[in-house]
């Protein structure tokens, strides 16, 4: 019998099934988000460097297009253009730091034990001290005055010269000088000769009359002879002026490198003499005569010490060597910067360094667009993150490639200024707001476009923009200016007394949201009254 009872169109699970599938899928999706919270600081990680990676990419092509002309390929720059910003001072580098902690560590820990109850630990901790003092100057030394490896790639290279002067001229390197020395001579000797001839040749021409053929056949003749020999003398004096400059440099190099060497002799038997004193008993009577010798030893030592910094004088003198000094400032100490690393590179980048043409060739401009360069923001981040992309521990040979430093500011650098503070940046009361307020009133041609420019050539730009997170932006600061006067009568009588104090003395009062430090406290010394003036017409304007 044929069965027509029609099946369900889809057969739902039993409750169990529905119930163990909502379970499985519930877990699945537990899983899944933990999974996902666990790894997403790795992969927050991970984007990150590689957006890092992106933007330090991006920045080499920047640097390379826009930056290397003058600070050098790889930011080592270039000597008597501009400096290296590939160099641990810029990067706050220290070579000693380590050392630094632990020389005060140890140090502490030799103040707080009794010597008369604990000798024996007082003892060892001193000896660990004098030994890491030990490394700390070793270290130093290395890298003020440790230019073996340069002398022996320069001391290679006259090596090779000689060589080719024997090859190509036949005579021993050291007879070179005298050979030029002897042509030169056979030279002016046939000059001596010429002048007379030449001077009768002349003056018959003079008096209208036909110079001696015989004059005129040996003036023929000497010029002969001297034109043959200075053809001679040619390939002798061009080899001479290469091996003479290679030569002196290659002498004050080992100058330096034979200084340096004698200084650690000398150390070495002092320190070997020490050693033997201390080990004697005091009332013993060889102390006397170890005594004398480390005196002896000591002013060898300092004599020494003495012609190993004349002989790295001379080498910077002679522009062989920058003057580096491992323990120099760090740049923003020089600057006297409280920001960040980051926040130097990146400002400087956008409104450039105008007072560095009084350093350098040309001045470092501006790059960022809203400061009147080529650059958008986001380029100038590129560029910093290139630049901080350097950091690392710095080695001698880094060090070695470094071919110049940038200058330290001084007041006597560039043109002169007459501050309307100049003494602001280390005496606040020597700065008079009201007396400024009052000659700035009095200037009749303040001009705020003039104003801007000069807000934008001292680098106020930089930091102070829509956005910043360093410094409140210029738009509407007039107005702010006003509700500060409002809210302090007090301190600011009206808006300018604001804007001028903040200028002069950035310190005295912070903006709301924004820290002290970051801002110059030179300006008293930088900003003559009519410029300060113009920027101040220029922040007035700024009332929106």
């Amino acid at each position: 019998m044929e069965n027509n009872q029609k099946q369900p169109f889809m057969e739902f699970p039993s409750v169990e099934s529905r119930v163990i599938a909502g379970i499985l899928f519930f877990t699945g999706t537990l899983i899944m988000l933990a999974w996902a919270a666990i790894n997403e600081p790795a992969r927050m990680t991970e984007f990150t460097e590689r957006f890092n990676g992106r933007s330090i990419e991006t920045g080499a092509i920047l640097f390379e297009n826009n930056c290397a002309t003058c600070h050098g390929q790889e930011g080592y720059g270039i000597a008597g253009r501009a400096p290296a910003l590939n160099n641990p001072f810029l990067l706050n580098y220290s070579f000693f730091g380590e050392y630094d902690r632990q020389i005060t560590a140890l140090t502490d820990q030799i103040a707080a034990v009794d010597s008369e109850k604990e000798p024996e630990k007082k003892a060892e901790l001193e000896s660990q001290l004098a030994v890491v003092e030990a490394q700390r100057q070793e270290l130093y030394e290395t890298l003020r005055y440790d230019y073996s490896e340069q002398w022996t790639a320069l001391d290679a290279q006259l090596t090779a010269l000689d060589s080719r002067i024997q090859e190509e001229l036949d005579i021993p390197a050291s007879l070179l000088a005298v050979q030029v020395q002897q042509r030169n001579d056979e030279i002016s000797a046939l000059d001596a000769q010429l002048l007379p001839v030449t001077e009768r040749i002349t003056a018959a021409q003079g008096a209208g009359q036909t110079p001696d053929p015989a004059d005129v056949q040996q003036q023929t003749d000497l010029q002969a002879q001297i034109d043959a020999k200075k053809a001679e003398l040619s390939p002798f004096s061009t080899l001479n002026d290469e091996r003479v400059p290679l030569q002196a440099k290659v002498v004050r190099y080992a100058t330096l490198k034979d200084a340096h060497a004698q200084v650690q002799a000398l150390r070495l038997q002092i320190a070997d003499l020490e050693s033997q004193l201390a080990a004697l008993p005091e009332e013993d009577a060889g102390r006397a005569d170890i005594e004398t010798q480390l005196d002896n030893l000591q002013t060898q030592l300092s004599t020494q010490e003495k012609a190993r910094d004349d002989a790295l004088k001379a080498m910077v003198e002679a522009k062989d060597i920058i003057d580096f000094d491992p323990e120099a400032d760090s740049r923003m100490t020089q600057l006297k910067w409280n920001g960040t690393l980051e926040d130097l590179i990146y400002t400087t980048l956008i409104s450039g360094r105008p007072v560095s043409a009084a350093y350098w060739p040309s001045p470092m401009v501006a790059w960022a667009q809203d400061a009147g360069g080529p650059l958008r923001r986001d380029q100038v981040q590129n560029l910093t993150d290139y630049v901080l992309n350097w950091s690392r521990d710095f080695t001698l040979q880094d060090v070695r490639r470094i071919n110049q430093l940038a200058v330290i500011p001084s007041a006597s650098a560039g043109p002169t200024v007459e501050g309307v503070c100049p003494k602001a940046d280390t005496d606040n009361a020597s700065c008079k707001i009201d007396d400024v307020v009052t000659q700035i009133s009095a200037i009749t041609n303040a001009d705020s476009t003039a104003g801007q420019q000069a807000y934008s050539q001292n680098g106020c730009a930089g930091c102070h923009y829509s956005g910043s997170a360093i410094a409140p932006a210029p738009q509407g600061v007039f107005t702010r200016a006003e509700q500060h006067a409002q809210e302090k009568p007090d301190l600011y009588p009206d808006a300018r007394h604001y804007l001028v104090q903040s200028i002069l003395l950035p310190n005295s009062d912070s903006a709301y949201g924004f820290t002290a430090g970051a801002m110059p406290q030179t300006f008293g010394k930088t900003l003559d009254l009519q410029t300060l003036g113009n920027i101040i017409a220029y922040l007035e304007s700024q009332d929106q």
